[in-house]
């Protein structure tokens, strides 16, 4: 369920917020937001390389239909490429409902030259709410948004040394002298207790089906994976619910910890599934991660290394979806499938 209301924002301010987004973003205003024919606000802006990784002046289209709801359609977006010309190396939409299947089509088409970018309203929510930079354009333009968000953390935590937080109410401690208590919050002075009650409450999460304590995260302390992993190969987690986790997850992160830990555990009932992620918007998941500009192993690697550890009743699976892979053409998922093969093979022997 979205945590921000796109609502709360005035259509007169919206290509004002898009301005601030994107600057906490890093990006470089050149102009406006200036009205453009299309009746629509139209801003220049220059990117440092978040996207291209080179430097790029995009031409920003901003609309707002968070009233009516309806999809950004080609009617809205007319002579995308003559608006380009001689202004901007690349077309950025900024809207608040998502584009129509139409427009993508028209953006996507083979021999398209032209280079664009969609911030949808669920890539802005994500944004808004895990980057730091972000809280104060978050507070200023969805106040209502942003105290409800505060509403549902605002009560008592542990917080790990990670910066990972965790309902107090869900653990029970007994060793009050290593807590420090601030009226709001609980913090634990040795990092080993502290990993303990994390693996803990991530372990009791996972084995009750709650996979959303993976959402929004890159990775946990070494300490605390190793022990969550010990813990669930001591009281191992229902795998058709694993299996059903990762065949409906939406958050890139969380799909990539899923995926990791069916590795880690070897739950083989996971393998069609996990093709199934990379053959069906991988290259998504992996774009997603990698524009987060976080240290961490990246999406397809993961995948990768967990399908490697499947055991061998897994290797048919493999075998059949790099095939698929390959009619397909999907060069970039045919090698993810090709090098667990391969791996799988020396570390299992070839059927």
């Amino acid at each position: 369920m979205s945590t921000i209301d796109f609502g709360e924002v005035d259509p007169e301010r919206f290509e004002y917020f898009a301005r601030e987004f994107l600057e906490a973003l890093g990006f470089e205003t050149l102009e406006g937001p200036d009205r453009g024919s299309e009746e629509g606000r139209d801003l220049l802006v220059r990117e440092p390389g978040a996207i291209t990784r080179e430097p790029t002046v995009w031409l920003v289209s901003c609309k707002h239909k968070g009233a009516s709801g309806k999809a950004v359609g080609v009617a809205d977006e007319p002579d995308i490429a003559g608006r380009l010309t001689g202004r901007a190396d690349g077309f950025m939409g900024f809207y608040s409902t998502p584009p129509s299947s139409a427009l993508t089509r028209v953006l996507a088409r083979p021999g398209s030259r032209i280079r664009y970018y969609i911030f949808d309203p669920a890539r802005i929510e994500n944004l808004l709410t895990s980057r730091e930079s972000l809280r104060p354009v978050l507070s200023q333009y969805f106040p209502r948004s942003c105290r409800s968000i505060a509403l549902q953390s605002a009560r008592l935590k542990v917080h790990t040394e990670a910066g990972f937080s965790l309902y107090a109410k869900d653990i029970a401690f007994e060793v009050d002298s290593v807590l420090h208590h601030d009226g709001t919050s609980l913090r634990v002075d040795d990092p080993e207790l502290e990993a303990t009650i994390t693996a803990c409450h991530v372990a009791k999460r996972l084995r009750a089906g709650r996979f959303d304590v993976l959402r929004g995260i890159a990775s946990f302390n070494p300490l605390v994976w190793k022990a969550v992993l010990m813990l669930l190969r001591f009281e191992p987690l229902p795998r058709r619910t694993l299996a059903s986790a990762i065949r409906n997850a939406t958050d890139s992160l969380e799909l990539r910890l899923l995926i990791s830990l069916a590795g880690e555990l070897g739950v083989s009932d996971t393998c069609q599934d996990i093709c199934l992620r990379i053959l069906n918007g991988g290259r998504q998941h992996h774009g997603a991660v990698e524009e987060l500009r976080l240290v961490c192993t990246p999406f397809l690697d993961v995948a990768r290394d967990a399908l490697a550890r499947l055991g061998p009743r897994s290797r048919p699976v493999l075998k059949r979806y790099e095939g698929e892979a390959r009619r397909l053409r999907r060069w970039t998922e045919h090698r993810v499938f090709e090098a667990a093969l391969k791996r799988h093979d020396h570390v299992y022997g070839a059927a």
